[in-house]
């Protein structure tokens, strides 16, 4: 892995204001929260519906010209700490943004969720138009003495910024522009591995545009914009990714044949997050029968059945004879329970499938062996801010 500095283009005002949540796991209610704020990165980000790429062009130029975004005049790396409470616990977590090298691909960064198409067109239409990486990608690395490495680096500095996110995450960011250091950095990653935690749809995106182009806007594109911490690190958590099912679809014709696969119990209650549940104004405990197990154990050439593709492959596909375009158009994801629940309670949704927490080295273990899950499959949470930086061509 090839990790290098850049000269970033960064808000000049407070960054309780510019910051957000990455642009796809934004609500709609929250979307227009944060664009009470006139300069939030959401207005590029999530541009106007109807104006589209062309609207959030406009607007950055204008940022530009008017100072609002304004472009380091140093090369650095981005030492970004999280600090929040898990279980009442305090708990730091420790990352570096800079350019990873993406294409072409050698094998070092590797995904481990699939994309949706549509998706990845609507990013490289966006990014194209701006020239810019809005949003570092998520990178997890096989390396257990990054994290002290790097709390090492910026010992007894001051942060260069701090803000407090609404859901209770305080970001403390530090620049390191001394070549002592920016050298130590890139000796951290240098001949390391990195999974893709959170960011699949922009880094096909960024591969997409690099492939298509040449000279100096094929290197902008070949080296994206990352956050990259330890996958030992105790502050990374991954949630599943609770599905909600559009109205076109009812519980009520699958019920019976979901039988078939699973065991099904009706709860009362949400008792426990340690099994796939679905919820329709009640829950229903699924237990994936053995012969389900050994169903999907054989189509996947012996490989491990995880919750994920239970969920895409027995009840989605086929159950619910959905293809993929069905399940992008049909399916929205969510880490939030009470938002999943009272999704359904607010008839937006048909019902929800809830999924269990990871077990992280059942996740290292398939991420490693180049196992590529369906979509939406992982939440890594912290999430990391958009609106730190932005890494632009022009």
């Amino acid at each position: 892995m090839k990790l290098s500095p850049f000269k970033p283009v960064m808000y000049g005002g407070d960054l309780r204001e510019f910051a957000a949540p990455p642009f796809d796991t934004i609500t709609p209610e929250q979307e227009a929260r944060l664009k009470e704020n006139r300069y939030n990165i959401t207005f590029l980000t999530l541009p106007e519906r109807f104006d589209g790429p062309e609207s959030a062009r406009k607007k950055l130029q204008e940022w530009i010209r008017n100072d609002i975004l304004i472009r380091s005049e140093k090369d650095m790396f981005i030492v970004l700490v999280q600090e929040f409470k898990y279980n009442g616990e305090k708990i730091q977590r420790i990352g570096v943004i800079g350019l990873a090298n993406v294409y072409p691909d050698d094998g070092t960064i590797m995904p481990h969720e699939g994309t949706f198409e549509g998706a990845v067109r609507e990013r490289v239409d966006l990014l194209s138009e701006l020239c810019c990486h809005l949003e570092p990608i998520f990178l997890a690395l096989m390396n257990n003495t990054f994290e002290r490495n790097l709390k090492r680096l910026i010992w007894g500095r001051t942060p260069d910024s701090s803000f407090e996110e609404p859901a209770g995450v305080t970001n403390y960011v530090y620049h390191i522009t001394d070549e002592d250091s920016v050298t130590k950095i890139k000796d951290m990653v240098s001949g390391d591995k990195a999974i893709v935690a959170d960011g699949h749809h922009r880094l096909k995106a960024t591969r997409t545009i690099a492939e298509k182009t040449s000279g100096k806007t094929q290197e902008f594109w070949s080296n994206t914009l990352s956050y990259v911490s330890s996958i030992y690190d105790r502050g990374r958590m991954i949630a599943g990714m609770h599905k909600l099912i559009g109205m076109n679809y009812r519980l009520v014709d699958f019920l019976e044949e979901i039988g078939d696969y699973f065991d099904v119990s009706e709860q009362n209650n949400m008792d426990s997050l340690e099994t796939i549940k679905i919820y329709n104004g009640k829950f229903y405990n699924i237990i994936p029968k053995k012969s389900t197990i050994d169903l999907l154990q054989s189509e996947n050439a012996g490989g491990n059945v995880i919750s994920s593709s239970l969920v895409t492959e027995i009840i989605f596909r086929r159950i619910m004879k959905m293809n993929y375009r069905d399940i992008e158009a049909s399916v929205r994801y969510t880490p939030d329970l009470t938002f999943a629940v009272s999704s359904v309670d607010r008839k937006e949704s048909s019902f929800a499938v809830i999924m269990p927490s990871w077990n992280k080295e059942l996740f290292l273990k398939l991420a490693l062996n180049g196992s590529i899950m369906p979509q939406k499959s992982t939440y890594f949470y912290p999430k990391i801010p958009s609106g730190i930086a932005i890494n632009s061509l022009h």
